[in-house]
């Protein structure tokens, strides 16, 4: 159950991924190389911003979510391991950007290791922690898979031979990784806390959306 809203998301978010794709292609195919690169940077920004918002927001009402959704109390009990796997799904806009310049330069060869090593890590690491640790490890071998799809891409020799600008690819995951940390301790606050914590977010990104309404400008 817990991963079904993971999937819903990613269902929920497909449009915006194909929305922007055709927008890494048009900045790659301009002859400016280095400005075209600082565009698709500034793109994969946004995204993953928008990305982490959103996720960080349902994973602090995933707890009201599932009371809503699921009358079994027990499975209600389970909210916390779709948090993990939600705030996973913020590998999407650094893996977009690492395989929209790599299918560009027709440098594909590589892509598919990655893919790979991340579900057989998932599917080893679950064969040797589950019996150990419960099911509810495999949430967190699926999060640690997904953020190795995101984030392996930058490491590629073909990419770093590619690539113009630097994403700080490390820094985005350590940022992640502390929104799970903090989102998964304030999903058990109180509702009204929680509505106070979603006001300001609101506020902070409409007023950022403003400030920087032409730096957003796509």
């Amino acid at each position: 159950m817990a991963s079904s809203f993971g999937g819903y998301f990613m269902m929920a978010t497909g449009a915006i991924v194909q929305a922007a794709s055709p927008f890494y292609m048009r900045y790659y195919a301009q002859k400016n190389d280095l400005v075209s690169a600082s565009e698709a940077r500034r793109l994969t920004y946004i995204l993953q911003i928008t990305f982490l918002l959103a996720t960080s927001l349902g994973s602090l009402w995933m707890r009201e979510i599932f009371q809503v959704l699921i009358q079994n109390q027990a499975l209600q009990q389970a909210f916390p391991l779709a948090i993990i796997i939600l705030m996973g799904y913020n590998f999407r806009p650094m893996y977009l950007a690492v395989t929209s310049l790599l299918i560009y330069r027709e440098h594909t060869k590589k892509l598919w290791r990655i893919s790979s090593v991340a579900g057989l890590g998932n599917v080893v690491l679950n064969f040797i922690l589950v019996p150990i640790y419960g099911f509810e490890v495999a949430a967190a071998t699926t999060f640690i898979a997904m953020m190795y799809l995101g984030y392996a891409g930058f490491f590629l020799k073909e990419y770093r031979q590619l690539a113009l600008v630097n994403y700080y690819p490390l820094l985005w995951l350590f940022l992640i990784i502390i929104a799970l940390l903090v989102v998964y301790e304030l999903a058990a606050l109180s509702v009204i806390i929680k509505v106070y914590i979603t006001a300001f977010f609101a506020l902070v990104s409409t007023v950022a959306a403003v400030l920087f309404r032409k730096w957003l400008n796509l």
